[in-house]
């Protein structure tokens, strides 16, 4: 498992193959030799200086060539994470399959802008908040592009008010403020009932509000439990829950185990490798 905008390096010997994991975006970058990305339909050149950039749901794996080792830097990204950055709508997006390109990734030529950010970082020291800052702004340089070219919500008309100040909330306020404020505040800002509230938010994104609410609280509980030594009681009062025995139960419901077993299974995860084996290969190249 990666940490999330943490820069590391990675080596693949002649011929070596190696598909990603699953669970986070990953960013990288050839700084020496010469691979490839093997999606679903074709395959793709990695020259020194490209950079690669997958989704979760992203589907290949990659290769070195036969003839040189392929060396570089990555670093992953949760897209969870940034609840504090990403409204709603922008994570509905990131995480649409209808984003992903053709072969399954994003690839980028040695003097495209996301290429050359990611070079200027082989100075810095890895865990450094500048690093991180500059990571960042390699995710908003794609970013921008992906939501650019994304669906608009449907066309402004004679709409009820109800509907357009929805739409201007999923649109604009980041999935962290959401967490602040109840079921009943958020309705009284969209000047309508919670019912319809529910009914809407139901409409948009397949589930009800209050469940959006309970999943935004418990993914912000399982960073805290993933990224610090808080105690188990703390991270249920930071997340909203101000009874223990409510916050185990259903982070149990929710993740498939209590707190404490989720944070030591994390834990055991970070020293897995970066990359796991192909289940099948493709066409060989050189």
């Amino acid at each position: 498992m990666l940490q999330h905008l943490s820069l590391t390096a990675f080596h693949l010997r002649p011929g070596a193959e190696s598909v990603p994991t699953e669970d986070e975006w990953l960013f990288l970058r050839i700084d020496e030799g010469f691979g490839y990305w093997m999606g679903r339909e074709c395959g793709v050149d990695l020259p020194t200086g490209s950079a690669l950039v997958l989704p979760p749901a992203g589907q290949g794996f990659i290769r070195a060539s036969q003839l040189c080792d392929c060396r570089g830097r990555l670093f992953g990204l949760r897209v969870d994470a940034l609840s504090g950055v990403l409204t709603l709508n922008e994570v509905r997006v990131l995480s649409s399959p209808g984003t992903l390109p053709k072969n399954g990734a994003w690839t980028f030529a040695a003097d495209h802008p996301v290429s050359t950010r990611f070079d200027s970082l082989v100075a810095g020291k890895p865990n450094s908040v500048s690093i991180r800052v500059q990571l960042l702004a390699i995710v908003a340089e794609l970013v921008d592009g992906i939501l650019a070219n994304a669906p608009a919500l449907p066309p402004a008309g004679p709409v009820p008010l109800a509907v357009d100040r929805f739409r201007q909330l999923i649109k604009e306020v980041p999935e962290s403020e959401l967490l602040n404020l109840s079921l009943d505040e958020i309705a009284r800002q969209c000047h309508c009932s919670s019912r319809h509230l529910n009914r809407l938010f139901h409409e948009e994104f397949g589930v009800s509000m209050r469940s959006k609410l309970t999943e935004l609280r418990l993914r912000k509980a399982r960073d805290l439990l993933r990224e610090t030594d808080a105690k188990v009681i703390h991270v249920a009062l930071e997340s909203g829950y101000r009874h223990l025995g409510l916050f185990n139960s259903m982070f149990k419901r929710y993740i498939g185990m209590t707190p404490t077993e989720w944070r030591r299974h994390v834990t055991k995860a970070k020293t897995l490798p970066l990359f796991k084996k192909p289940k099948r290969l493709l066409v060989n190249r050189r």
